[in-house]
């Protein structure tokens, strides 16, 4: 019995060609597939999620646009007696924000750069990775960068939050998003 090897085809449509490029359009993020990890080396990793972000690819450079919502009371951290002192200052800053922009299409090293907003302030990040793992209709991110610093010191932080607020802080961010 002879094993087809040809693509099967819809009544009248031919398949679309695909060069391993992102298709054009909108993706959203897979919320179950989707952690950021913040690190103030070498003290302590905090992790994140998320709960609601798009990526957006568009047709020139510039055009391609990552956006994220992160849940601040899902913050998980390894040093317990700071995860009740952060978890106290999440409940007065419930959101974290991020949206950027990519120049260019998803490929070799992305860089994307972007404002996160939180608690009324905005700060510029600078975000970095490996190639996009890209599919026909998903998109796998893994960025990093750094957060520099803010130049105002916390108000009520403590001594012990106000040390790790002057440290930089590192960024990792892993994600999925569908179409």
């Amino acid at each position: 019995m002879p094993i087809e090897t040809e693509t099967p085809r819809l009544r009248g449509v031919d398949p679309p060609l695909w060069d391993g490029r992102p298709l054009l359009g909108s993706y959203l993020l897979r919320r179950d597939r989707c952690v950021v990890e913040l690190s103030v080396r070498p003290w302590f990793r905090a992790r994140l999620t998320a709960f609601s972000g798009s990526l957006e690819i568009g047709y020139a450079a510039g055009e391609n646009e990552l956006t994220a919502e992160l849940d601040t009371s899902s913050l998980w951290t390894n040093v317990p007696l700071l995860a009740g002192k952060l978890a106290g200052r999440a409940r007065e800053f419930p959101v974290i924000s991020f949206a950027g922009t990519e120049p260019g299409f998803a490929g070799d090293a992305p860089e994307i750069t972007g404002r996160v907003e939180c608690g009324g302030t905005s700060r510029e990040l600078r975000l970095h990775g490996a190639p996009w793992r890209v599919e026909r209709a998903r998109i796998i991110v893994w960025v990093r960068g750094v957060l520099p610093p803010p130049r105002q010191r916390a108000r009520g932080a403590g001594p012990v939050l106000d040390a790790i607020l002057r440290r930089p802080l590192h960024v990792e961010v892993a994600a999925e998003f569908l179409r």
